[in-house]
């Protein structure tokens, strides 16, 4: 780029090797960016969630269903990587590339072309070509040369009409496929016009021919000489592998560097299955219980509840609706949600990697007449995310057979990171304060509730969250909301022998303890 520039300054503008190499430039780093999200399909898939370690086969799937991704990133920005090489490598001079053969005959005959200038003799040059023998027409310009992809494209032997070191991919004369290193003697279908072909002989000399001839070698590379000749090519081939632009008869360069891009993604991608088991531990958003504060999440009663509660069943809503048993991607008491019911306090979290809602059902330990069910969401003392997207909650009075409809609210009850179901937040939700969702009218002789909520984006993932969640028996909403002082709690709030205050909706020496 500085010398594009530095041309564009002194007023040469870009002549044509330096527009073909800026092209080459911009073509490698689309190709190579291009195939980018490709490579990355795997980690991809691993963060998103789609292929979880506790699930084995689950994971299985998700490492054979990513690897033609893999591959085609890989080839992908192999060609990106070829192309960005070979613009800003310098060019190598063809007449410096070591022989790689001893000579071959003095002089060859073309006697079939579909443009017949090109038919006559051409007689070996003495010098090489990308180290090969070259040879030219008696009294022509025209010549036969092997081309090394010096300028992209494919290796093979040309035949052009024009003035050239042999770097530049000219043809007018059409073209061989690479086949060996060895002259085309022979009838071969040249890719001339819609594959014509091209007959090449050798041309037997005599003296006359000889006297006539034109820069073939006459003594230092005879017959006699062949052997020395290929004794020293073997010499050469250490050196040639590091300045030649294709060595189809050498090892593999490991050292370029598409090759390096290669080995880094198959690296990545290795480090990938080996580890991720610990990088699911590294980014598992669960917190650890020792984290947490005193009297939190270990069945402290915190609240006093009227209407003791059973956790029956959790699961996850498919996108029919319909309830499907999901393992939590939260592993610690995070997890546990009969640490939120009856009195408990905690910072529960239902997670996966995608779902459309969620199901809750409790059974209530004896029929009771309820007015609603509140949910506390307490500020998360890790600063992790929580609340709830939306609230449907039905009841049942038949032990769960039939279900009715009694309260539903579209609004968020707390935090989101990216999106959820129902983004509006309630104006009347605050952090640490209960939430009650009070019923149109008294449901008698309920024996289960049932909450259905909406998805939440949490830690990356589908989720739902809350810190403690309590049903309603009849008239509990004449009292306000209180928290449970000695863990003693009689049943009644007037004139009742535990010690009880008011809720605090949020107070510092309240806040992380739950402590009177």
């Amino acid at each position: 780029m500085c010398i594009i520039i530095t041309e564009l300054i002194e007023g040469k503008g870009m002549n044509e090797e330096t527009t073909n190499r800026t092209g080459s430039i911009i073509g490698g780093l689309f190709f190579f960016f291009f195939g980018l999200p490709f490579t990355s399909v795997p980690l991809l898939m691993f963060f998103d969630g789609a292929m979880d370690p506790a699930d084995p086969f689950g994971l299985l799937f998700g490492i054979v269903f990513s690897i033609p991704f893999l591959l085609a990133g890989l080839f992908v920005q192999y060609i990106g990587i070829s192309l960005i090489w070979g613009s800003i490598r310098s060019p190598i001079d063809p007449a410096s590339i070591p022989r790689k053969l001893p000579p071959g005959p003095y002089a060859l005959s073309i006697t079939e072309h579909p443009d017949k200038s090109y038919i006559g003799k051409y007689f070996r040059q003495l010098e090489t070509i990308n180290g090969r023998d070259w040879y030219k027409m008696s009294g022509d310009i025209k010549r036969l040369y092997y081309y090394a992809q010096n300028e992209g494209g494919s290796a093979g032997w040309s035949l052009d009409d024009r003035n050239d070191s042999g770097i530049r991919d000219w043809f007018n004369g059409g073209w061989l496929p690479y086949k060996g290193f060895e002259i085309p003697i022979g009838r071969n279908k040249w890719k001339v016009n819609d594959n014509d072909w091209v007959s090449i002989e050798e041309f037997k000399s005599t003296e006359k021919d000889e006297e006539n001839s034109e820069g073939w070698w006459t003594e230092s590379f005879d017959s006699r000489e062949s052997e020395n000749t290929l004794e020293k090519s073997e010499s050469f081939r250490s050196s040639q592998r590091s300045i030649s632009p294709i060595n189809l008869d050498s090892e593999v360069d490991v050292k370029s560097p598409k090759y390096r891009i290669i080995a880094i993604n198959i690296f990545i991608f290795l480090s990938f299955l080996f580890f991720a088991v610990p990088l699911e531990l590294l980014f598992d958003d669960s917190f650890d219980d020792e984290d947490m504060p005193d009297r939190w999440c270990d069945s402290t009663n915190h609240y006093p509840v009227t209407v003791p509660i059973t956790a029956e069943n959790e699961f996850v809503l498919s996108e029919e609706l319909r309830p499907i048993e999901m393992e939590n991607r939260n592993k610690n008491n995070d997890s546990r949600l009969d640490l939120v019911i009856n009195g408990g306090v905690c910072s529960y979290q239902y997670r996966v990697a995608d779902s459309w809602g969620f199901l809750f059902t409790f059974g209530l330990d004896n029929a009771t007449n309820i007015d609603g069910v509140s949910i506390l969401v307490m500020e998360h003392p890790l600063g992790y995310t929580s609340g709830y997207s939306g609230i449907l909650i039905e009841t049942s009075t038949d032990n769960g057979s039939n279900w009715d409809g009694q309260y539903f609210s579209p609004y968020m009850f707390g935090e989101y990171e990216r999106d959820a179901m129902f983004e509006d937040r309630h104006e009347n939700f605050s952090f640490n304060k209960w939430n009650r969702h009070k019923f149109n009218s008294t449901v008698s002789n309920v024996t289960h509730v049932r909450i259905l909520t909406g998805v939440a984006d949490q830690a990356e993932d589908a989720a739902v969250s809350f810190s403690a969640l309590r049903v309603d028996a009849e008239g509990d909403y004449e009292y306000p909301d209180y928290l449970l002082c000695d863990g003693n709690w009689d049943g009644r709030f007037n004139n009742s022998f535990s010690n009880i205050i008011e809720w605090p909706f949020y107070d510092e020496s309240y806040y992380g303890n739950l402590g009177c």
